[in-house]
């Protein structure tokens, strides 16, 4: 039997102390725990005991998370977050960024049977162009998703998503970063 195994930004980073700086705004499910439960999903990561990173994207309203924390639900909204978080673990060598890029492309199209995540001459032209120096503060009112639920807020983070091409389109651009597309 084919058994797949999969890690989110907010298990591999965040640990339950979130939770005491940020409230339900960090609760998610399975609940954030130690930083030995984080280092070893990292570590399963690294030995493909996991195979991939999925976002686990969980918005929910700002009233909702407003909530006392036993009654607000569970989630993150973790789209525009993901990738300038998950360079941390890059930055601070516990992965390099082959292992962090394969695990969001390349690792879940083959578990998928999908012809994607490869950059390649007749392969579907969906790219993600990445600044690994870029700096920015997490804004959610500049959030590309309608969710803005995420205890990143505020924080600043190294390592920005600067445009989106999907099937050879360019769907999104930062317009604060001249990387020579046009729409």
């Amino acid at each position: 039997m084919k058994v797949t195994a999969e890690a989110t930004p907010h298990h591999l980073l965040l640990t339950e102390e979130m939770i005491e700086k940020r409230g339900a705004l960090a609760k998610v499910n399975p609940p954030l725990r130690t930083e030995a439960d984080r280092q070893a999903l990292v570590q399963g990561i690294k030995d493909g005991t996991i195979d991939i990173i999925a976002t686990d994207h969980a918005p929910h309203t700002a009233a909702e998370k407003q909530r006392p924390y036993a009654d607000a639900p569970a989630g993150i909204s973790g789209f525009d977050t993901a990738v300038g978080s998950l360079l941390w673990l890059v930055q601070s060598k516990q992965m390099t960024l082959t292992e962090l890029i394969a695990c969001l492309t390349v690792k879940p199209a083959a578990i998928l049977h999908k012809p994607l995540g490869s950059f390649t001459v007749d392969s579907i032209a969906n790219v993600t162009i990445i600044d690994p120096a870029k700096e920015w503060v997490v804004d959610v009112n500049k959030f590309v998703s309608m969710g803005k639920n995420t205890p990143l807020a505020g924080l600043k983070l190294t390592g920005k998503v600067v445009a989106t091409i999907y099937q050879g389109n360019l769907v999104y651009k930062d317009d604060s970063i001249n990387i020579g597309l046009r729409a």
